[in-house]
């Protein structure tokens, strides 16, 4: 899919002879818009490239289209047919030394409409800011635009052709020499989105007879609405769970110690009070609507200084019974012996007794079976097993 433009003049004889041809295969997604998009993306491909022969003449756009002179109609346009909107707004913004800014707004609504031309509106907007500056007592006063066209005319490197706008240069030279220092600066469109902000404003809202506006505030905004209300509803019944966090960000005022302790008190062993542990009560603190900064760490010291708790709770990593250290200075230096009772079930060989010895500092065990136990054969098992 493609775009295709001829640029053609008539001759001494009336007849077209072209130009210059234009063609532009479309991007992916200018193959998506619709119909009437696709006619205004012909129109400003087609103005921006013949820019150089359109400049100084006025430009009449002929349409076979009632779609296209319909929206070029409308006052507003909405969604996605907003960009291509050329309107007859004009925004201008003034800045002081000290950052003061000053903007204005106007809506151009002449009688006849075919002499507003994009040259023509920038000629009013230059001129009108001009006007503004004068009125304030401005004598030095460099211009930001983004119209070359005016730029290069105003001081002189560009001649003006153009017959609707030699008036405006005209008078333009008039208010120039009111100043007493003027600097020209070139911007892109792209630097200069407040000021085209302002023009779309001027002219998407219908402005019913005289009426003066205020300076707009534009600010920026990092909270929601509702985070300014906190601290204006001290005359509540009940304040907020943040009203503590509050007070000590804001006064430094803090819970005082007593206060924290008696509704700790209160809910650990009071009326019903489960005696739970410090994590469980700082959260059981929270849902009745109580919080401070350290809430948890008070009350886990809290429930290890509860009496109740210390004397009716589990004792947790203690031994059953009592434990008393044994010291030996060096392997086999001690050794206990003794014999397992006669075993019911003898074994094959007639054995019914153990005879066990052990290292009390490796732990080390060494035992033997006997059909009958006595003196000779204690003494023969330790030079056996433990001796040799």
């Amino acid at each position: 899919m493609a775009l295709g433009c001829m640029l053609g003049q008539l001759d001494d004889l009336g007849k077209e002879r072209a130009i210059y041809y234009l063609s532009k295969r479309m991007l992916e997604y200018e193959c998506k818009y619709i119909m009437i998009e696709r006619l205004y993306l012909a129109l400003v491909w087609a103005t921006r490239r013949l820019r150089h022969y359109m400049i100084e003449y006025s430009i009449r756009l002929v349409s076979r289209l009632d779609p296209l002179r319909y929206l070029f109609d409308r006052p507003v346009l909405t969604r996605r047919l907003m960009r291509w909107l050329l309107g007859f707004g004009i925004g201008i913004l003034l800045i002081s030394p000290l950052g003061d800014h000053i903007p204005k707004s106007i809506r151009l609504a002449f009688f006849d409409h075919h002499w507003l031309t994009n040259n023509v509106v920038e000629y009013e907007a230059c001129i009108t800011g001009l006007e503004i500056a004068l009125d304030l007592g401005v004598r030095q006063l460099e211009i930001h635009g983004n119209s070359n066209l005016v730029i290069q005319q105003t001081q002189g490197i560009w001649m003006t052709w153009d017959e609707k706008l030699k008036p405006y240069h005209a008078y333009l030279d008039l208010l120039i020499d009111r100043f007493n220092e003027l600097r020209y600066i070139h911007l892109p469109r792209a630097e200069n989105q407040f000021a085209d902000a302002l023009a779309t404003l001027a002219f998407v809202i219908e402005i019913l007879g005289e009426m003066t506006m205020r300076p707009l505030l534009i600010e920026t905004r990092f909270t929601p609405t509702y985070c300014c209300l906190i601290g204006d509803n001290e005359d509540q019944v009940e304040l907020p769970w943040y009203h503590d966090i509050h007070q000590f960000l804001a006064y430094g005022a803090y819970q005082d110690r007593a206060t924290t302790y008696r509704v700790t008190r209160e809910v650990h062993a009071g009326v019903c009070g489960p005696h739970m542990g410090g994590h469980m009560l700082a959260r059981k603190i929270m849902r009745i609507g109580n919080f401070w900064l350290t809430m948890e760490i008070d009350c886990c010291k809290f429930v290890q200084r509860c009496p109740e708790c210390q004397m009716h709770g589990n004792l947790i990593h203690v031994h059953p019974s009592e434990l008393h250290a044994l010291t030996f200075p060096w392997p086999f230096s001690t050794w206990g012996i003794d014999v397992i009772r006669k075993v019911s079930s003898k074994s094959s060989s007639g054995h019914e007794y153990i005879l066990v010895a052990i290292d009390y500092f490796t732990k080390w065990v060494e035992a033997a079976s006997y059909a009958s136990l006595t003196t000779t054969k204690v003494a023969k098992f330790i030079r056996s097993h433990i001796i040799c």
